[in-house]
């Protein structure tokens, strides 16, 4: 675990990376501030999506976050009913 935390803050980990494209992109933090599902399709993403659901629950608004497509289509289904 350390060595997981000190890897995040290093500019070689992907995921870390990821979060800084979509943090730093206005498309991309209008896009996600907008949605009503977040998906993290791979791995990499997963990170982004957790920081983006952390920071839209502490905004007061739910913003269901999962991995993968059947989980989304699963999600998006739930929100439809």
């Amino acid at each position: 675990m350390p060595g997981r935390i000190l890897i995040r803050l290093t500019p070689l980990d992907a995921g870390a990376t990821f979060w800084r494209a979509t943090r730093s992109t206005p498309a991309a933090r209008g896009a996600i501030r907008t949605a009503d599902v977040l998906v993290a399709a791979e791995r990499d993403a997963g990170y982004a999506a957790w920081r983006w659901a952390r920071a839209a629950r502490r905004a007061g608004r739910d913003l269901p976050t999962v991995y993968g497509y059947p989980a989304a289509r699963a999600a998006v289904e739930r929100r439809a009913r």
